[in-house]
């Protein structure tokens, strides 16, 4: 039969494919439907294990059908939506490399600030500074005694030396250093070691050796072996308060590590080691915390004490400093100072206001403001208990807003005696599609009543000319909307191949039909089957899509059920096992539909 152009039947495969598939997906579930009542003929509407006699199975038979039960999940009798599930599960089980969101990682104030987040009020949430130094593991911060040992390293009991000879002589003499201090050496004898440093032991030695053999025929090395160990105790206000058995090369740092660090209540600024009843060292930890400076960190020796007294006076910082935190204060300090210990002031901060809140005679708290010129100017002393207040600078915007038919959209910064031509310009002009006769500004003023709104209607192209009436000044948080001009499209494309004279991409107008697109194209070829012509469409294609989608999920929670119920309800463990088989290809058949 033969067909006008515009008649022809246009088959559209898409729609065809998807009522297919459903049309399947509807048969599926009928004939799955009919297999579970042919298998289980009797089978009860509520089913339940109490309908099952335990005398009419055998102890093997039990055993088996618990097993597969266990294998074969069970869905509960009020089962949650596959979504809410799925949610559920991926917040207990967060996907491996994904960490579940639980809460967003922490923004500088900088950070906070560009992204526009910064708080409206200080966080005052600061702890005591450096204790969160001792919260790591102390492993990382244990000595490591595979390294070569510095040359002031005193020897002790315990100690491992190993003397090797070459030349005229090839040997390798270990020998371990004894409780009197001693080590003993073939043809040499007994040597006194304890209390020398490593570099005077070498020296001793060679010159021990000198006496028995030359030195162009026999060369010596030295080195250390296992070292010894040492006893130190640490008592004050440690975590762990206590004797401990440390490595020779053991610090003062190494120390506290071991003991869990120093409570908040003890002191971070004079922590002592005491040798023989004298005090050796006092440690501040703010130096090292601070300034890296480990210096007064000795190394320590058997029976060391280390000492942690009581904290000394206390004075927080908080807002716009590097390092906001509690700081224990060690002798005066004036406000600069402790603004400078805590890192001073940070990229946001407002010079023109700190604020001290200060604890006068425990009875009341008093609070007052000053600026950065003042506390460089006079000498403002912090107290104990004192609280500082860094404020930043307020975060305010003085913008126009334009959109539309521009080069670049976005915010600019409202100058005085900013127009409408200026703004367009700054903006690189308008775009070949812009509706030049009209533009739409939108001004919001503050009044008693509330803010009130103006739409003004502005001729863009005498705008732009420079007519005063049109081009006039924006005032902050303006609101300018270039339109575009109506129905605009670049083009709008379709797409014909196959057995026309001319297949590829043809631009279309509004309204054109397919009958035209052909003729556009010259037509059918000699070769063409009408009546096999397929015609697709994107839309149309995702909706039946969706719709599968559906039917299929539809199914596959249907299936699950009644393969879960019937396992439950099996008699027998031979039941079970082929209702699970039968399960098991339902599954695969589904999957490949999908």
């Amino acid at each position: 039969m033969n067909f006008p152009l515009q008649h022809r039947p246009i088959f559209n495969d898409s729609s065809y494919r998807g009522s297919m598939i459903v049309a399947v997906v509807v048969q599926m579930v009928l004939f799955f439907s009919i297999s579970f009542a042919q298998e289980f003929p009797s089978f009860p509407q509520n089913p339940s294990i109490s309908s099952i006699s335990p005398e009419s199975l055998s102890f093997d038979q039990m055993k088996k059908g618990k097993d597969l039960l266990q294998q074969q999940p069970m869905p509960p009798q009020n089962q949650q939506p596959t979504e809410e599930r799925t949610r559920e599960s991926q917040l207990e089980h967060p996907t491996k490399g994904e960490p579940a969101a639980l809460g967003e990682k922490k923004l500088s104030a900088f950070e906070a600030y560009i992204q526009g987040k910064s708080p409206d009020k200080i966080p005052t949430a600061i702890t005591q500074f450096g204790y969160d130094l001792f919260q790591q593991s102390p492993h990382g911060f244990a000595p490591v005694d595979v390294v070569p040992v510095a040359p002031d390293y005193l020897l002790g009991p315990g100690d491992e030396i190993r003397l090797a000879l070459w030349g005229k002589v090839n040997a390798e003499y270990p020998a371990i250093i004894d409780r009197d201090g001693k080590i003993s050496l073939p043809q040499i004898g007994i040597l006194h070691l304890a209390g020398f440093s490593f570099s005077q032991a070498k020296t001793f030695l060679e010159t021990e050796l000198s006496r028995y053999y030359k030195a162009s025929e026999v060369k010596m090395n030295v080195s250390l072996g296992r070292l010894r160990s040492i006893r130190v105790f640490v008592v004050g206000k440690a975590q762990r308060p206590g004797s401990y058995t440390l490595s020779s090369l053991s610090t003062l740092i190494n120390a506290l590590f071991a003991a869990g660090g120093v409570s908040k209540t003890g002191t971070m600024r004079d922590i002592q080691v005491k040798r023989n009843g004298e005090t050796l060292v006092r440690f501040d930890m703010y130096d090292f915390l601070l300034k890296g400076d480990k210096t007064k960190d000795i190394r320590l020796m058997p029976e060391d004490v280390i000492f942690i007294p009581t904290i000394g006076p206390l004075a927080g910082i908080a807002g716009d400093v590097r390092s906001p935190a509690i700081y224990e204060l060690k002798g005066e300090m004036g406000l600069q100072s402790f603004i400078e210990m805590a890192g001073g002031l940070n990229e946001i901060a407002f010079k023109g206001r700190i604020q001290v809140s200060r604890i006068v005679d425990n009875s009341q708290q008093v609070t007052f403001e000053s600026n950065l010129e003042e506390i460089k100017t006079k000498e403002i002393k912090i107290l104990p208990g004192d609280f500082v207040k860094v404020f930043s600078v307020v975060q305010e915007k003085k913008v126009v807003k334009l959109s539309g038919a521009v080069q670049r959209e976005g915010e600019y910064a409202s100058g005085p005696g900013m127009t409408i031509k200026d703004l367009i310009s700054m903006a690189g002009g308008l775009k070949d599609y812009a509706y030049s006769n009209e533009a739409e500004l939108t001004r919001i003023t503050p009044t008693p009543e509330g803010p009130k709104v103006e739409k003004v209607a502005i001729a863009l192209g005498s705008a732009l000319a420079g007519l005063a009436s049109e081009n006039i000044v924006l005032k902050e948080n303006d609101y300018l909307f270039v339109r575009a001009v109506p129905e605009w499209g670049m083009y709008k494309t379709v797409e014909i191949i196959g057995e026309v004279k001319f297949p590829g991409t043809y631009t279309i107008k509004k309204g054109e039909r397919l009958s035209s697109l052909i003729e556009r194209a010259g037509g059918f070829t000699e070769k063409a089957y009408l009546k096999g012509a397929l015609f697709t469409r994107e839309s149309v294609r995702k909706l039946q899509q969706a719709q599968l989608d559906e039917s299929i999920e539809r199914l596959q929670k249907q299936v699950l059920s009644r393969s879960a119920t019937a396992t439950q309800a099996a008699l027998t463990p031979e039941d079970a096992i082929q209702q699970k088989t039968a399960m098991e290809q339902r599954t695969a058949l589904i999957e490949k539909m999908k």
